[in-house]
């Protein structure tokens, strides 16, 4: 289950799996290691898991389906642990862009509600 973080930034933590069932990441891998559908398709990728990988969007470094991750409606884009951790510490607030924010979030909710991830609220960043 994904959780709202508690933040001054609307943030979703949740697992590579529960945003690759949104339609996030890569894709599906088939049985021969090859994506299909996303914007890697038909790249051969290597996974340990088999339902497919996302990157950081920040990193670039692979995010496993079991790892947790989190969404930053923000910057509509997901990042690893460690670099979510170093950018919400130094990140501004800006009252401007809170209007972009909630539309990213709201279709963030919608996509996860969508693909039966439910989202609870969470504790502190």
């Amino acid at each position: 289950m994904a959780k709202l973080v508690k933040s001054k930034f609307l943030i979703i933590e949740g697992t590579g799996e529960e945003f690759m069932k949104a339609g996030c990441g890569a894709g599906e891998l088939t049985d021969h290691g090859i994506v299909k559908g996303g914007i890697f398709d038909g790249f051969s990728m290597v996974s340990l898991e088999p339902q497919g990988i996302m990157c950081c969007d920040s990193c670039d470094t692979g995010i496993l389906p079991s790892e947790t991750c989190y969404y930053i409606a923000v910057l509509n884009q997901i990042f690893c642990g460690s670099c979510f951790k170093r950018w919400h510490e130094e990140a501004i607030y800006y009252p401007e862009d809170a209007r972009y924010e909630k539309i990213h979030y709201n279709h963030m909710v919608a996509m996860l509600n969508e693909a039966g991830v439910a989202i609870k609220e969470g504790g502190d960043a």
